[in-house]
């Protein structure tokens, strides 16, 4: 907020010593005899060529590095976007060779953390401006967390001695929700 002041002295001060400078390079004029004018004309021109110069030199300074500013947030926010999309894709695939080898309260907090990290990835957009909500609704990832959440808190799930029953069980719940391209 204070910076943003600053600038909009810095530009009304800049601009009041332009119009100041005009203001007098005309007035200056109104006493010179006609083979004087030229040469006065020609000197104005080049001082106020130089105040323009200076003047857009100072602009472009001071919004030349916003703009850099500005493309370094949206490219962290672009990687970070993508770390995070990667993390809960792997997650969710990998639950079937994590999940049966957890006691009850650890595969709730996975499945909890993943459900979290998306939808922190709904707020995210990819290098082409699409939301990864929309990637993530065409995976389904919603549907296959909350119904492994569900199979885990079944007593027939947390009973089974098995790994490889579990395994199977919570691949048959993401391959039925696997999105088929049409």
């Amino acid at each position: 907020m204070e910076k943003d002041i600053k600038k909009i002295l810095l530009i009304g001060l800049g601009l009041t010593l332009l119009f100041l400078t005009i203001a007098f390079l005309f007035f200056q004029n109104l006493n010179l005899k006609p083979e004087q004018l030229f040469q006065s004309y020609k000197f104005q021109f080049d001082v106020l060529q130089t105040i323009i110069v200076g003047f857009l030199i100072a602009i472009i300074g001071l919004i030349v590095p916003q703009l850099l500013a500005r493309a370094k947030y949206n490219f962290e926010f672009l990687k970070e976007g993508k770390k995070l999309f990667s993390e809960v894709k792997t997650g969710i695939d990998y639950l079937p060779y994590k999940i049966p080898f957890l006691n009850f309260n650890e595969a709730l907090t996975l499945i909890e953390n993943l459900h979290q990290k998306k939808h922190l990835v709904d707020l995210y957009e990819d290098d082409k401006g699409r939301k990864y909500k929309d990637y993530f609704n065409q995976y389904k990832a919603y549907e296959k967390l909350t119904e492994i959440r569900e199979l885990i808190k079944t007593e027939e799930f947390n009973n089974e001695e098995s790994q490889i029953e579990k395994m199977v069980k919570i691949e048959g719940i993401l391959k039925k929700h696997t999105y088929k391209k049409s």
